[in-house]
Formats: C-alpha cells, structure tokens, sequence
C-alpha cells in the first residue's frame, strides 16, 4: 500500500492523514451471585447511543466510541462460561458505567432434590 491510499483530503484538497482511532480495554469488575454473573464495565464519555454489545457463540463484544474525545474507543471480548445463558443477558448504562447480568441457565441452577 503506497502512501497516496493512506491518506486522504480536506475541504481545500488537501492530502491530510486519516483519522485513527486508538482501542481502549475498559476496567472491568466482576461478581458471581448466586443468580449468575455480574459486570461492571467503566466507561466514562459512553453514550448509550455509541455502545455496541453482542454476545455471539458464546462471546460477549463490547464496542464503544467516547463523545468527548473521538479519536478513542473503548473494545472488550469476554468468553462466557457455558453455564451462562447469553440469550437473557440484560445491560444497563448509567453515569459511565455499563452493568451486564448474564444469568445462570436453568440446569445450572442448583435445585433441591425430593426425597422419597
């Protein structure tokens, strides 16, 4: 690839140098409950609107662009333990912080057994 391709111009046709965008690995705080997983994943400058979060084949992707400072994103992969049901996995974000809840699946859930 030459230097012409990666480059690209301005409003006056100037050659300028594209934009960049440096990947960020959030700080992320997890906790089992009984229920399941919890996660807490700073991201300050996220609006809900810039976050993407997709959990596919067992792996939850979280993608996210700062409003006030545009050249970062924030990019995070977590492989789910099996015991974890990804289809109900419910998010939140609230004062730059995204809470994640991936419960457990039901034949993980501990049941009592009757006895005969």
């Amino acid at each position: 690839m030459n230097l012409a391709e990666n480059t690209c111009c301005n409003a006056t046709g100037t050659a300028s140098k594209p934009e960049t965008r440096k990947s960020i690995r959030p700080a992320v705080y997890s906790r089992d409950e009984e229920s399941g997983v919890r996660l807490e994943v700073a991201l300050p400058g996220v609006r809900k609107e810039a976050l993407k979060l997709t959990v596919h084949e067992g792996l939850l992707t979280l993608e996210a662009n700062r409003s006030d400072v545009p050249a970062v994103r924030y990019a995070l992969s977590v492989k789910l333990a099996e015991r974890l049901d990804g289809n109900r996995i419910t998010a939140a974000l609230e004062d730059g912080v995204l809470k994640v809840v991936a419960p457990l699946r039901e034949e993980a859930k501990p049941r009592e057994i009757a006895i005969a």
